[in-house]
């Protein structure tokens, strides 16, 4: 299975409840409405600081408001998402548009990752 990871923080002088509703109740829904080749969807918002016993001294704050994963069957449906993408201006200007609202663009990292699941024992 294929995974994209987003990583987004919110725009300046926006709160964190602020980001979070429009997130899930204006982008959320419109992004599953532009891409249905998305299986499935899932949001993390942090709830702390950076406390990893080393590297908090480095980087106290994580940094970003939330981390989404959008999986996909596999590799060849996200190509064909993201070519339809391209070509479709209303879809790409629907939400950008709308990114523009919440989030701080130029922070915005993503990225795929072959994603693997183990068993807890």
């Amino acid at each position: 299975m294929l995974k994209m990871i987003t990583m987004i923080s919110r725009k300046k002088g926006m709160s964190k409840e602020a980001f979070r509703d429009h997130y899930e109740n204006v982008h959320v829904p419109l992004s599953h409405a532009l891409f249905p080749e998305v299986v499935r969807s899932v949001r993390n918002y942090p709830t702390t600081d950076n406390f990893h016993y080393v590297g908090a001294a480095q980087h106290p704050a994580v940094p970003c408001d939330v981390v989404t994963e959008h999986f996909f069957p596999d590799r060849e449906t996200y190509e064909q998402m993201m070519a339809n993408f391209a070509e479709d201006p209303k879809k790409f200007r629907l939400l950008s548009d709308d990114e523009a609202k919440f989030c701080d663009k130029e922070r915005m990292i993503m990225f795929l990752v072959d994603h693997q699941t183990s068993p807890v024992l």
